[in-house]
């Protein structure tokens, strides 16, 4: 009689064990779901990245996705809201990684842009038709899950690359954020840095109310995860939290200087903030000339953007790796398998030291 070969790495179960937490809180927090608490979550987090944690793939016996006609290439549909063209300027090396292989595999593509803001709007009547235009779909950034949900009732394979996980059913690409940036953390302290200041900015809706969104909880718990670990007090002075308001950057600056002592590193959990900063372009309001220069600033990039642009050490999110592995699982269902509803990928950021970003962008003058 075959007996079944073990899981070839770490379940559910090893990762709640090491986390000292249930499993149903693993799969809250691997799912996206917002009810944890957040020291839970910031152990759960540790644990996947400390096992290397991989969601199993669950493939089933038939696929339920209209099947095209003999002959004729499947469509994939890429779709993104078109206020500030945000698929385009943000995820073009997503877009880019996967048209390659879809279009190495016989694909044929097209770029839905949706009306209107982000958000769960009610779908438009005259929409209802969409799906038929294609034959699966890559959803990027936030969407709209409603749209997503269209497609997807109609038996279409799908495919998400974001941020962070949203409530669909569907097989879900997303920067691994907190993993970056708890190797940006270990870099300022391998370097000796203890006193270690966070610039953190925030949504805010309009009565002046932020909601965190996932990636922006896993970036701050990596932050107080990496201080604990090496014993460094947390030091609520050298925390800035601001919406993203270029108004407020000299002002928040100003209140980091002010502290005494003062960080000597500065961990910025996005490159917004960054590119504010280097755009100030001497208009310094009132702040001593160069004044950054006072911190060794290591910072997030998650707008897709060169890290040569700024020659600061970096975690970015690894926009092209996540274009074509979603590429890869939108293939595999064409070709028959199916995930299940949770299945979750997480990527890791690409890394890079500031030497290696000034040596790198030296190469291509």
């Amino acid at each position: 009689m075959a007996t079944k070969s073990p899981p070839a790495g770490p379940g559910l179960s090893d990762v709640a064990a090491a986390a000292k937490v249930s499993i149903a809180t693993v799969s809250r927090v691997l799912t996206g779901k917002a009810n944890v608490a957040e020291e839970a979550r910031m152990r759960v987090l540790e644990a996947v990245r400390r096992l290397n944690y991989k969601p199993l793939r669950r493939p089933k016996q038939s696929l339920q996705a209209r099947q095209t006609p003999d002959g004729v290439k499947p469509t994939i549909a890429y779709l993104c809201h078109d206020e500030y063209q945000t698929g385009l300027v943000k995820w073009g090396s997503a877009f880019a990684a996967a048209t390659r292989r879809l279009q190495e595999a016989g694909c044929r593509l097209i770029m839905h842009f949706l009306p209107g803001r982000k958000g769960d709007a009610p779908i438009d009547p005259n929409a209802t038709r969409l799906p038929e235009q294609f034959s699966a779909l890559i959803a990027v950034d936030r969407g709209d899950a409603n749209w997503v949900r269209l497609v997807t009732s109609s038996g279409h394979p799908a495919v998400r690359i974001g941020y962070y996980p949203l409530n669909l059913a569907i097989p879900q690409l997303v920067g691994d954020t907190f993993n970056g940036s708890l190797r940006l953390m270990e870099h300022l302290i391998n370097k000796g840095h203890r006193r270690i200041g966070i610039w953190r900015v925030h949504a805010e809706n309009a009565t002046g109310e932020g909601k965190r969104a996932q990636n922006e909880r896993d970036k701050y718990a990596a932050y107080r995860y990496a201080l604990d670990e090496a014993g460094i007090e947390y030091n609520k002075s050298w925390e800035v939290d601001m919406p993203f308001e270029w108004r407020q950057v000299p002002e928040r600056a100003k209140q980091l200087l002010a502290a005494k002592p003062a960080p000597t590193a500065l961990f910025i959990d996005n490159d917004w903030v960054t590119a504010r900063i280097q755009a100030m372009n001497g208009n310094t309001d009132g702040l001593p000339p160069d004044w950054f220069r006072q911190f060794e600033i290591a910072h997030f990039i998650d707008m897709g953007k060169d890290p040569a642009e700024y020659g600061l050490a970096c975690a970015a999110l690894a926009m092209d790796r996540m274009g074509e592995l979603g590429a890869g699982l939108l293939l595999e269902q064409l070709s028959g398998h199916r995930f299940g509803p949770d299945y979750l990928l997480r990527v890791n950021p690409y890394f890079f030291t500031a030497e290696q970003v000034i040596e790198s962008s030296k190469r291509l003058v």
